[in-house]
């Protein structure tokens, strides 16, 4: 019967665990792209005539805005999350190696890690792996967003999903 429940814990607890793996990536992805639209929302509104590359930009406002809605949203048992300042990165993305070098002058990107474990909104409690002394699983993902020009693609090479956005 051990044998039985602990496949059963496999089956039931890592789903459950990956289930709330991708939650928090959808935190993730959605506090990042906040984030860096905060980032065009500063560089739109400076005076004409100011490089955005040479901005010295306040971190606060983009984390606020990035933990804000992070906050709004949920993953399995956990009704708002909480990102961890350290777990926020504002940088510039460079297109080339799609690396993000952090810095708060020229930002253009950010990326923020939302965390189901001991440093962030508790660990994903499991059902039946407490058998062989599981008692919870330690969640993390990590999402990107970064200001960039158009791109263009080859007919053939876009992967689905993806969106267009035009002005009219």
């Amino acid at each position: 019967i051990v044998v039985l429940l602990s496949f059963g814990a496999l089956a039931l607890d890592i789903s459950n665990a990956m289930i709330a793996r991708n939650e928090l990536q959808n935190v993730a992805d959605a506090s990042a792209l906040a984030g860096a639209r905060q980032l065009g929302v500063i560089y739109a509104a400076l005076p004409t005539g100011t490089p955005y590359t040479t901005y010295v930009l306040n971190p606060a406002v983009v984390e606020t805005v990035a933990t804000a809605v992070a906050y709004a949203n949920q993953a399995r048992d956990v009704q708002h999350i909480v990102i961890n300042p350290a777990d926020i990165v504002i940088g510039v993305w460079n297109v080339g190696p799609r690396t993000l070098t952090p810095g708060n002058v020229g930002a253009t990107g950010v990326r923020v890690t939302a965390h189901r474990d001991g440093s962030a909104n508790g660990p994903v409690a499991t059902w039946l792996a407490g058998i062989m002394g599981i008692n919870s699983m330690n969640v993390v993902a990590t999402g990107t967003a970064a200001l960039t020009g158009t791109g263009v693609l080859v007919p053939g090479e876009a992967n689905s999903p993806f969106g267009f956005d035009r002005k009219i």
